[in-house]
């Protein structure tokens, strides 16, 4: 931008010194084409070079360095011709002063201011040194400065001009730069704001996608445990009766066969176990489709694992660790419940560690709220098998069918708590059931 305007403000100097140049030519044709057709016709000549020079720079702008210095040439060619044709005429000596200023000006504004104080200081001495012979006289010299003090007001409006429309450049510019920095900072806070509306639309599908899956689970948990109401309260009645004949059988046996050898006793104790996982899995059905609402009470926590884990039936190669800190606050659930929810957990934890391993049971208070863990260090679950935990019908044991961390999931609930989960393949798994404390 810099380099066009520099360009444009010396097409316009060229301009007004060609035209300048080539009227006094033309007026010096008529004036001296009566005393000599030769001078005339140079004359003529002369401003027909100037007006060819101006058509020529108004129709290539680019090239006007190269014209200017044409233009320098010309002028040093019509010094030559003033000096061997007329030696004394000042108007031709004017267009060379003219001229070449003009040309060192375009090289330079230095460089032309230097040649015009050299040209006006050879003609004060000229005029003013006695000894040194000259024709012109005082109108010619006076007409020789009053051409290059006409020519440095010509460049001094020249310099005035640039400046002026430099100044008026530079403030469009900053005129625009303003505008382009207030264009880019909304368009900044568009997209900023462009960016958030996206954030939260896409947390809002996350989250209403999460709200549809987790919809659907439950209809899913809800239809299987629909289904197993309707079985469950002919298996309840069917099965719980022969259960308890067979056990008192066996009970009666027992007794009665006190002496009898150990394979006998092995066969009885197998025929007992076998019936109590049958009432376990006719418990935890009629559990996970016929929960009792609670009956809460002010539960000491640490109190109800002790009395549950005296009814779990922990191998000796399972170690316990115990962490209840004895400033646990109480809960406010119901007591049966929350010994079934315990009863559920220690039993899968151990169940979890078929070789042994270690089972840490531990209760903590945060924010308010009584967490109870228990961590065993059995094979872990996969993401997987962790996504179906406790849909109704799902597990990974042979002899159960599903539906001991439904009722877990239910009895929690129920009273107010929730469970997390969290198990690494190899690692183990951590069962936390949460409850509010009461303060």
């Amino acid at each position: 931008m810099t380099d066009e305007m520099e360009i444009k403000h010396k097409v316009v100097f060229l301009n007004n010194v060609f035209a300048f140049a080539g009227i006094v030519a033309f007026g010096m044709g008529f004036v001296r084409s009566r005393e000599s057709l030769v001078m005339g016709m140079i004359d003529f000549g002369f401003a027909a070079l100037a007006l060819v020079l101006l058509y020529f720079l108004r129709q290539h702008k680019e090239k006007v360095e190269v014209i200017s210095s044409i233009a320098l040439v010309l002028s040093f060619m019509l010094f030559f011709a003033i000096y061997l044709l007329a030696p004394y005429n000042t108007t031709r000596s004017s267009l060379f002063f003219l001229l070449s200023a003009s040309a060192f000006f375009l090289k330079g504004r230095r460089v032309g201011f230097y040649w015009l104080v050299f040209i006006l200081a050879c003609i004060v001495s000229v005029s003013l040194l006695s000894s040194i012979q000259t024709a012109y006289s005082a109108i010619d010299s006076f007409t020789l400065c009053v051409y290059l003090i006409a020519l440095y007001f010509i460049f001094n409006r020249y310099e005035s001009i640039k400046a002026e429309q430099k100044a008026r450049v530079d403030q469009l510019n900053l005129q625009l730069e303003e505008k382009i920095r207030a264009r880019t900072s909304e368009l900044q806070q568009a997209n900023l704001m462009l960016q958030q509306m996206n954030e939260q639309l896409d947390s809002k599908v996350k989250e209403r996608t999460q709200q549809l899956s987790d919809t659907q689970e439950e209809l899913v948990r809800t239809e299987k445990l629909a289904l197993l109401g309707q079985v469950a309260d002919n298996m309840g009645h069917e099965l719980r009766n022969p259960l308890g004949v067979i056990n008192n059988a066996v009970f009666y046996l027992q007794t009665v066969l006190a002496d009898a050898d150990a394979t006998t006793k092995e066969y009885m104790g197998i025929i007992k176990d076998e019936i109590g996982d049958a009432e376990r899995i006719v418990s935890d059905l009629l559990d996970a489709v016929r929960s009792k609402p609670p009956q809460p009470e002010r539960v000491n926590v640490a109190e109800w694992i002790d009395q549950t884990l005296h009814k779990c039936d922990i191998p000796a190669t399972v170690n316990l660790s115990l962490d209840m800190p004895p400033t646990l606050p109480p809960v406010s659930v119901d007591p049966m419940h929350l010994h079934q929810v315990l009863w559920n957990l220690i039993t899968n934890a151990v169940e979890a560690m078929p070789q042994g391993g270690t089972l840490q049971i531990g209760a903590s208070e945060v924010g308010g709220q009584l967490r109870i863990s228990i961590k065993d260090s059995g094979c872990g679950m996969t993401a997987e098998q962790q996504a179906k935990l406790f849909q109704p019908m799902f597990t990974t044991k042979t002899r159960r069918i599903g539906l001991g961390l439904v009722v877990v999931k239910n009895l929690t609930g129920a009273n107010g708590g929730k469970i997390e989960v969290h198990s690494e393949t190899g690692k183990g798994s951590e069962f936390s059931v949460i409850f509010p404390a009461v303060q």
